[in-house]
């Protein structure tokens, strides 16, 4: 089985005959060869962002096991059977590190691994990490993750996540080398409040959130050791297809309460969505559009997004680069792009912070505000109603630390998929 399509159409098939799919498939240059009539991204490797502010890369979920990765993107990929199962383990100083999953595209690397640590009440935080190829084709932006376990002898799960930007010559498959130290922490249980980020500009900063736990709980937070030495480098190296993008010039433009929107071009790959928006700005205040995708029958928030230029105090216009982890697989789709507003980066004042506490307050959520100086922001939760209220305090972050201009912007875009 050499075709994407055949491939595709064997994905509700996937998880009883899983070991029936041979590890060394490849499938890239059929790929290559049915997308040669379809505009594809062309830049250099000096075509970058200016500005990229990824307020969403630091929290990505991480994976439990490898076939669930917390990503709606990975998780697309994973389910057409386009994620590679790497499965190579190393041992160094009795820890052991297994680079369980990889995934490349023409817009992101991304890979899973897992840390078993010998010792009681010691974690391993990956201090260095090296993600490159033998061909140097890309550059990574930048990356995050996220993990968990715990308990003598565990495995604790991880996934990391990059931004890539590849040379014009890349090759269809990359001899990928990944390269990471660890190093052990201690453990120690403090208490837990809620804590807010500061403000970014153009309403692209770090998401401001508190730790949604009931009153008296406890975390384990490390610690540095001090006598602690770091483990490692431990060294992989293993070959990953690169998924190539389709590029649309949408050039669509939706003018509402006298704010006009217009979305220049859509670049889609498995994984992740990169839409370039560009719009006029209500007053002389930094907005930004709340822009939400359906794709297909998945709807995905922002992931993040980057400024195109670095713009002057008296500039009104803004063109911004959106991206959505939204999974797509190489069959004609409609993308649905929504705004419903406009609103301003977070301002972390005292009258903000106390209509924030009103706000929850009425939904029964009692917080204490430990700080509100502008750009910084903390509370405790002293009582709560039973369940999960982290949507009642997102939604009281939005409506609370930031100006809102409503309008209606919607456009809707053909995706082609692979021709015949």
């Amino acid at each position: 089985m050499t075709d994407l399509k055949n491939r595709l159409i064997t994905q509700s098939l996937h998880e009883t005959a899983h070991e029936e799919i041979p590890d060394t498939m490849n499938l890239l240059p059929e790929i290559h060869s049915q997308l040669a009539g379809v505009r594809r991204r062309s830049r250099s490797l000096s075509l970058l962002i200016v500005v990229v502010l990824m307020f969403a890369v630091s929290t990505t979920v991480f994976a439990i096991v490898s076939s669930q990765i917390g990503d709606p993107g990975l998780e697309g990929a994973r389910a057409n059977n386009l994620i590679t199962d790497v499965n190579q383990t190393q041992t160094i100083d009795g820890v052991t590190v297994k680079l369980e999953w990889a995934y490349a595209d023409a817009q992101r690397i991304a890979f899973g691994y897992s840390v078993t640590a010998p010792e009681e009440n010691i974690y391993y935080n990956t201090t260095d990490l090296r993600l490159y190829d033998d061909a140097n084709s890309f550059v990574a932006d930048g990356g995050g993750g996220g993990g968990g376990g715990g308990g003598v002898g565990r495995e604790s799960q991880y996934m990391t996540s990059y931004n890539i930007t590849f040379a014009d010559d890349a090759p269809e498959e990359l001899v990928m080398h990944i390269d990471l130290t660890l190093l052990p922490v201690e453990q120690m249980e403090v208490g837990i409040s809620g804590f807010g980020g500061g403000s970014g500009g153009g309403g692209g900063g770090a998401t401001a959130g508190g730790a949604v736990i009931p009153p008296g709980a406890v975390e384990n937070t490390p610690e540095v050791g001090d006598s602690l030495p770091s483990v490692g480098p431990f060294e992989f190296t293993f070959t990953l297809p690169h998924y190539p993008e389709i590029s649309v010039e949408t050039e669509q433009t939706v003018e509402s309460n006298d704010v006009t929107l217009t979305l220049k071009s859509v670049r889609v790959v498995p994984s992740m969505t990169v839409a370039e928006v560009c719009y006029t700005l209500p007053d002389d205040r930094d907005w930004s559009p709340v822009l939400t995708l359906r794709a297909g029958d998945a709807d995905t928030a922002v992931a993040g997004w980057g400024l195109n230029a670095l713009p002057t105090p008296e500039d009104r216009e803004r063109c911004v680069t959106y991206e959505f982890y939204a999974p797509y697989d190489y069959t004609p789709t409609t993308f649905t792009f929504s705004a419903s507003e406009l609103r301003t980066s977070a301002s972390y004042t005292p009258e903000r912070a106390e209509a924030f506490r009103q706000l929850l307050g009425e939904q029964g959520v009692e917080v204490t505000i430990t700080l509100a100086n502008g750009e910084g922001f903390g509370y405790e939760i002293t009582d709560q109603p039973e369940g999960d209220v982290g949507q009642l305090i997102q939604t009281a972050m939005e409506t609370a630390f930031s100006d809102h201009y409503a309008g209606e912007w919607t456009f809707t875009v053909e995706i082609p998929g692979l021709e015949n």
